[in-house]
């Protein structure tokens, strides 16, 4: 519990201290998203990853949004058992990044399918 604490601190300090570093801006959220999950406080993790997420995307870090949309997905979603809501939106992204989707089930992990994720987003965007 302690060792949560001190991330938080360090995240908060991280955002408040280094606010024009886009990078340390969506990682110090998606920690805290983690930690705010751990402690089962979900609101604050949904906001974290949503907010790490639309800072990704608005600096165009594209690795670092996928990342975002896993952890939202592990931490918060599939405990809610609301996993497909999201998928659209992970799928989105994937297609975006420069290899086939496929070559990134093995970073996301959890079970999470990057080509059903493509799929259910190109199924959404018709």
């Amino acid at each position: 519990l302690g060792e949560l604490h001190n991330a938080i601190h360090a995240a908060e300090a991280d955002l408040s201290r280094l606010k024009f570093h886009a990078f340390t801006q969506v990682g110090a959220r998606v920690d805290l998203g983690r930690c705010y999950a751990k402690l089962g406080r979900m609101d604050d993790a949904e906001r974290m990853f949503k907010e790490a997420i639309a800072e990704a995307q608005r600096c165009r870090i594209l690795f670092f949004e996928l990342f975002a949309h896993r952890d939202y997905i592990v931490y918060v979603l599939d405990a809610a058992g609301r996993r497909e809501e999201h998928l659209p939106a992970l799928g989105a992204c994937i297609k975006k990044l420069a290899c086939a989707p496929s070559e990134y089930n093995a970073i996301l992990g959890a079970g999470i399918d990057a080509e059903a994720a493509v799929d259910v987003a190109a199924e959404g965007a018709t």
